[in-house]
């Protein structure tokens, strides 16, 4: 309930349809995140996103395509695997120290820079 209601032109029914109906689609969904997470398979319909272009800046010129950025949307049921698995996955990496001691992105407590110091 708390994802966003936005939808994608992909999804099969709109998400505040989904939301609306809550009770009676947890079982299906859970079914197919338990599948997809038991077999290790993400299901190929869900890789899929309808990508379109967005202007970086109301005040840049329309006619340049350097002036865009690509925006993909994604499928519902996809990015609620994510959220499931992310959390799921973080706490596995954690745990065991799999980390890259140089990972700085996507970390907590982390910028997008590494710095190293140089010894003489």
């Amino acid at each position: 309930m708390k994802a966003p209601t936005k939808s994608c032109e992909l999804d099969p029914i709109p998400t505040s349809l989904i939301k609306h109906c809550i009770k009676d689609i947890v079982p299906f969904l859970t079914c197919v995140i338990n599948k997809s997470l038991g077999s290790g398979v993400f299901p190929t319909d869900l890789k899929l996103a309808y990508i379109r272009p967005l202007l970086k800046k109301p005040s840049l010129d329309k006619e340049d395509f350097k002036n865009f950025r690509p925006v993909a949307n994604l499928p519902f049921l996809g990015k609620l695997i994510e959220r499931i698995v992310s959390p799921r996955l973080w706490s596995v990496i954690t745990q065991d120290d799999l980390q890259d001691p140089f990972q700085s992105a996507y970390r907590p407590h982390h910028s997008t820079e590494t710095f190293t110091t140089c010894s003489k």
